[in-house]
């Protein structure tokens, strides 16, 4: 429990390496979104608990790609508009033209 977060001061959280547990001869297990189950076999609690971690980490990267592309996106509109807004100084005048450089042929 960090001590400045104010939020949920009440709540203990714990680290455990067994996140499958029994009660009452069901088997459940055990995430910070709360307790899944009931299984009925420990194997099965198991193997449901590797399938949500996949569903997890697949839901991050996920958001994570979301998140870079919406920033890409955003990015590229800045420099649209950087661009539209150099062409209209230019028309007005207020940035000098650029030079063309002479060829000789």
């Amino acid at each position: 429990m960090r001590v400045e977060d104010p939020r949920d001061s009440t709540k203990r959280y714990f680290r455990s390496n067994k996140r499958v547990f029994v009660l009452n001869g069901a088997w459940y297990y055990s995430t910070r979104e709360g307790e899944k189950g009931p299984f009925p076999t420990a194997k099965k609690a198991e193997q449901e608990l590797e399938r949500f971690k996949a569903e997890m980490s697949d839901l991050q990267k996920f958001q994570k790609n979301r998140e870079t592309e919406k920033q890409d996106r955003n990015i590229q509109a800045e420099m649209a508009l950087e661009r539209t807004r150099a062409i209209r100084q230019r028309r007005n005048g207020a940035l000098p033209q650029p030079k063309l450089r002479e060829v000789l042929i």
